[in-house]
């Protein structure tokens, strides 16, 4: 059996691991997370997770003529580039308010919700009691419509024209 080539480890100075710390913050960054469709607090991080544009390419390359390459185009576009970020960075920003205020409105609107089914509640109760009550026939008069104290008395509030409820004070 023939012994396998040894792997060679790239050297790496304090400066590629820094840079490979960003690749790896970024990577997590910009990494697909699933956001629960009933969690916009969670889709909105997500869309604030994403929404930098970072015109910093990388060119680093295992070819010097490919680095250089790189490194020519990076400078000749450099100046294109931070216009598409600046651009487009403008352009999430808003988006991301945009999406601010969509939530901050559905959020007031579900709390409003709760209220509104408790007011729902309490019609559609009424609305039985009235529909469980003895019908009235049409052309009843109204007198009739409404067994009870008649007027003058006390539950009323209705007052004769001495000022006193009807009954009140005669002593016969």
């Amino acid at each position: 059996m023939a012994a396998s080539p040894a792997v060679a480890v790239p050297e790496l100075g304090p400066d590629d691991l820094v840079y490979l710390e960003k690749i790896r913050q970024a990577t997590r960054r910009l990494s697909y997370r699933e956001v629960a469709a009933e969690d916009p607090r969670a889709a909105l991080q997500a869309l604030r997770d994403v929404t930098h544009f970072d015109v910093e390419v990388p060119t680093a390359s295992n070819r010097r003529e490919v680095e250089l390459l790189k490194t020519g185009v990076k400078r000749a576009l450099a100046w294109y580039m931070r216009y598409l970020a600046v651009e487009l960075n403008n352009f999430a920003a808003a988006t991301t308010r945009l999406a601010e205020m969509v939530v901050e409105r559905g959020e007031k609107l579900e709390a409003g919700a709760g209220e509104l089914e408790a007011r729902l509640g309490a019609l559609e109760e009424r609305v039985r009691r009235l529909e469980a009550a003895p019908r009235v026939p049409a052309g009843t008069p109204r007198a009739q419509q409404r067994p009870g104290p008649g007027p003058g008395s006390p539950r009323t509030g209705h007052r004769g024209s001495n000022g006193k409820a009807s009954g009140e004070g005669s002593k016969q």
